[in-house]
């Protein structure tokens, strides 16, 4: 018997093809870092502007800024293909930008001055598998109490060789987290961080081995990264938050090993038997007397699984203008006023639909919700039923933007998990 779980992230669309794709930020020195800036009225931590300004008298904060460049692999060859990449156009929340002679962004998709481009030949390019490549370099500071308080959006077109093609692709991107500062244990936040040394899926390599990936929790407190000397007391648990209830991963969880990092925190490698096609991991962190600080939560794909999903989304129950949802993190927006419906669809490792009449063509679905960015779970959404046997869920703009009685509107994104029978 078997059995898969899938989850589609509601709150863009990535190609499905052969290729799949995924964001890699670091520093300098190839180090794993977080795109989160932090604010108040008077500064930005960490303050990439001031940075990036005295980078002549500070050299060695340069190798602070992070740098986004995007990763590429084959799934049929399982060859890292990222050396390739050709990146053709950046934005910034959904607006094209504009360069100067220098690589600085320009007026053009109102960022100027934040950005740098990175060819293969400039001082602070990455070096990735022995491979100079293109990036874009964080040098001001987006953060703005007054202009800018919320999440803004980095994405990219561009193309990149395999299998001696061309593939084009459009809207890989990654969220800029911006928070506003605060005291005490309210400063503090964590990021699960894909080390570049392993992909960011399970998959098969070319010597068709199964690979597994990991995560770093890294802790900072108020955009700073926490010192192992600080971490006195601090606890880092991860949790499978894929199914209905969460389930605690510990170092004796079949597929799972976990250990201390040299950077900060801890770091989890997550074998393919630990997952059914997907898991939704969750770390919380937590102080001396376990209360928790804060939390965050990443997709973990299984590529070489036999099974994935595809999730349909259409306008009602009898599938009216239905756009299917592929690749891995397929995420959904909704506008105002909307409502979609949400079939999930189980198929071959090819993407072949199984045979009718088959056990696995006639699965059912438990669906549960869960918060995308804090992990929590949510029971409150009446178009996610909890009950098995199922074949659809739904989901309206209400559910994922909540307004507030005094009128104010805030995001949720929320991660719809599907769990099927066994079949």
């Amino acid at each position: 018997m078997g059995r898969v779980n899938a989850g589609l992230v509601v709150g863009g669309i990535i190609d499905g093809t052969t290729i799949v794709y995924d964001i890699a930020v670091v520093e300098g020195d190839a180090t794993p870092t977080s795109l989160l800036q932090f604010f108040d009225e008077a500064k930005c931590l960490p303050d990439w502007a001031s940075i990036w300004t005295n980078r002549t008298s500070d050299a060695q904060s340069v190798n602070s800024l992070p740098r986004i460049f995007i990763r590429a692999y084959d799934t049929s060859t399982g060859q890292d293909v990222t050396h390739t990449v050709n990146i053709t156009n950046v934005y910034y929340n959904g607006s094209l930008v504009g360069w100067d002679s220098n690589g600085i962004s320009s007026s053009q998709g109102g960022v100027p001055g934040m950005l740098k481009k990175l060819g293969t030949d400039s001082a602070y390019t990455i070096t990735y598998n022995g491979h100079a490549l293109q990036s874009v370099m964080m040098i001001g500071n987006p953060a703005s109490a007054l202009y800018n308080p919320d999440d803004d959006r980095i994405s990219f077109d561009g193309t990149v060789v395999s299998g001696g093609g061309q593939i084009a692709f459009s809207g890989i991107g990654t969220n800029l987290s911006i928070r506003e500062i605060n005291d005490a244990n309210a400063g503090y936040s964590v990021e699960l961080l894909v080390p570049v040394t392993v992909a960011k899926f399970i998959m098969t390599d070319n010597n068709n081995a199964v690979q597994p990936t990991q995560r770093l929790a890294r802790l900072y407190y108020n955009g700073s990264p926490v010192s192992v000397a600080s971490m006195t007391g601090i606890q880092f648990k991860f949790y499978d938050i894929t199914g209905p209830t969460e389930v605690l991963l510990t170092n004796q969880s079949d597929g799972i090993t976990i250990g201390q990092s040299a950077v900060s925190g801890d770091l989890i490698t997550i074998g393919p038997s630990a997952v059914d096609s997907l898991m939704t991991l969750r770390c919380r962190v937590l102080d001396a007397n376990n209360n928790e600080l804060c939390s965050d939560t990443s997709a973990i794909y299984d590529l070489s699984d036999p099974y994935s999903v595809k999730w349909v989304v259409a306008d009602d129950t009898s599938g009216t203008n239905p756009i299917p949802y592929t690749g891995t993190e397929p995420r959904l927006d909704l506008r105002s006023g909307q409502t979609k419906y949400i079939f999930p669809k189980l198929l071959t490792d090819k993407g072949d639909s199984f045979p009718a009449g088959s056990s696995a063509a006639s699965v059912t679905w438990t669906f549960n919700a869960d918060d995308a960015i804090t992990g929590d779970p949510i029971s409150d959404l009446p178009g996610v039923p909890s009950s098995s046997g199922q074949t659809y869920c739904s989901i309206s703009y209400s559910d994922v933007v909540i307004t507030n009685a005094a009128g104010d509107r805030a995001k949720r994104p929320v991660i719809i998990h599907a769990q099927s029978s066994e079949f």
